[in-house]
């Protein structure tokens, strides 16, 4: 229960910070919606051509793509800021700080950063899935949804490993 005090503080902190310069709202929906426009119209061009790459029709390339911008909003949400914040904590020399408080410090660090606007992603993601599952004409019961999230849960486990350990490398060939 501690933890989940501290998440919420932490995404309250990140959520006021964020709120700070509301005009980066309207920049990230900006920017989220010309790179997804962009992707799709380059989608467009290559499939008015041809019906098919290999096997992938343009409804499942158009899946992919809502997944990609999901994990992509995700990571940017949670993962990449905390990792990026860290790696600036040890070049300043302020890491300390958080070393030294009477919680986890992998935990504080992970949880320290949050791009609240990055959730445009996410949203959009979903939207782009939604928009591609219904155009195939598959419909997905509590299991699957489950499934999938659970999947999405252990890729993001992966993903934020991999980020810790090249942080933590990149903070030790530069210390030493």
């Amino acid at each position: 229960m501690h933890r989940l005090n501290l998440i919420y503080v932490f995404f309250k902190i990140g959520i006021m910070n964020e709120l700070a310069y509301r005009v980066n709202f309207y920049v990230q929906v900006a920017s989220s919606l010309m790179s997804l426009g962009t992707v799709i119209a380059g989608l467009l061009i290559i499939f008015s051509h041809t019906d098919r790459l290999g096997d992938w029709t343009s409804v499942d390339i158009l899946a992919l793509l809502g997944i990609y911008m999901l994990v992509a909003g995700a990571i940017r949400l949670f993962i990449q800021p905390s990792m990026q914040q860290m790696m600036e904590d040890v070049r300043k020399g302020t890491l300390d700080y958080t070393l030294t408080k009477p919680e986890d410090a992998q935990f504080l660090i992970s949880i320290g950063q949050v791009r609240i606007w990055k959730l445009t992603d996410v949203f959009l993601g979903i939207l782009v899935l939604g928009v591609a599952l219904t155009r195939r004409g598959v419909s997905l019961g509590f299991d699957e949804t489950a499934g999938f999230a659970l999947v999405l849960i252990c890729g993001g486990v992966i993903i934020y490993s991999f980020w810790l350990m090249l942080a933590t490398h990149v903070v030790l060939v530069h210390t030493y």
